[in-house]
């Protein structure tokens, strides 16, 4: 339910016709996604879900969740998420879950990461063992969600205009309509982006 609920905000924010008929497009997607997994309960449907478990549980899970840490906390800045999450329900974040979102999840990651890759064996299901072609098929469905991130990444940076640090520097900072929905709750949100400081994020923790 957490993915399908991504991925339809996703698509409301950006073609509004979902968010004006979400009811019918919650269920067109949902169906459509009971359709894609019914390989899955076929009598060789659990080798199948077997072996996309097998990689994309382990290496794509983790590598997103540590690109999510460094860019939401680092990036973006832990200071400035913690502004946002106040400003949606009218309190900050507590200091520990700054913590967590610098320094103890993303390094728990990379050594769960490390030692998964460590540990790698080719995927099998009892005795069965996929060969090559599992493998190559199993790799590409750990990468095939993953790949869009940093493509998309340099793409924009692609785009960008002035030299690379100026690339740099605007596509890793909020765009013009970044902010609420609500037109008279952006101008508050923008005004009180005015005074908050230029960079705000985990290395503040680390000098106090």
């Amino acid at each position: 339910m957490g993915m399908a609920e991504t991925a339809l905000t996703t698509l409301s924010d950006y073609i509004p016709i979902v968010h004006r008929r979400r009811v019918l497009v919650t269920a067109l997607f949902c169906a459509l996604c009971a359709i894609l997994g019914l390989p899955l309960v076929t009598q060789g449907g659990v080798y199948v879900f077997q072996l996309v478990d097998w990689f994309f549980g382990t290496f794509t899970v983790i590598i997103i969740g540590i690109t999510e840490c460094v860019v939401l906390a680092w990036v973006y800045g832990a200071d400035k998420f913690g502004d946002d999450i106040q400003m949606m329900i009218g309190r900050r974040p507590p200091l520990f879950m700054k913590l967590l979102w610098c320094f103890v999840t993303p390094a728990f990651l990379v050594i769960l990461l490390v030692a998964t890759l460590l540990q790698y064996q080719p995927p099998t299901y009892g005795d069965y063992y996929y060969g090559l072609g599992g493998n190559v098929f199993g790799w590409f469905v750990a990468t095939v969600s993953f790949v869009p991130i940093p493509v998309v990444a340099v793409y924009q940076l692609y785009h960008a205009r002035g030299t690379l640090l100026q690339r740099l520097r605007q596509t890793t900072r909020p765009g013009e309509k970044w902010g609420p929905a609500d037109v008279n709750q952006r101008r508050l949100y923008q005004k009180e982006l005015l005074r908050r400081q230029p960079r705000s994020g985990c290395y503040d923790i680390v000098c106090r």
